[in-house]
């Protein structure tokens, strides 16, 4: 978390920069298109570093560049890596990035505050969507078990 790539936030510049960018993407995503991790990768790219890499701490994206890495350095998709290299070898037969229909009787649901009522949350947060497949596989988020 010391890359200077920021979460959306409104925080600070590129945090805000960030946000507007997450906001189009995940408005893309619900309109039915497909992004991959490396598109949306590429497009975190465009926005400036928050700070140098190794001048300071920030909670951020880090983890979602290091699963691109990933799908480049293997030449595989995140989720074939994670299954192949950590899932199976560990036995997890119910982990990935999504829950599969016949399984999502077991998914318990998330919730949001709104309006100040519980409500069940069904938008994406930082582009995840537990119960379709999915096309960006994010490496700080998204995984269900």
């Amino acid at each position: 978390m010391t890359t200077g790539i920021p979460y959306p936030d409104i925080y600070c510049e590129s945090g805000r920069r960030m946000d507007k960018l997450f906001q189009e993407l995940i408005g893309r995503q619900e309109a039915g298109e497909r992004l991959t991790t490396m598109d949306y990768v590429n497009h975190i790219a465009e926005i400036p570093l928050e700070f140098q890499p190794g001048e300071r701490w920030m909670y951020g994206l880090s983890a979602d560049i290091l699963g691109a890495v990933i799908e480049v350095v293997s030449g595989k998709k995140y989720s074939k890596f994670l299954q192949e290299e950590i899932f199976t070898p560990l036995g997890m037969k119910d982990t990935g990035f999504y829950v599969p229909a016949d399984k999502e009787w077991r998914f318990a649901t998330n919730y949001d505050k709104v309006d100040g009522k519980l409500m069940p949350f069904t938008r994406s947060h930082l582009g995840e969507y537990y119960g379709e497949d999915v096309a960006f596989e994010s490496g700080g988020a998204g995984l269900v078990s």
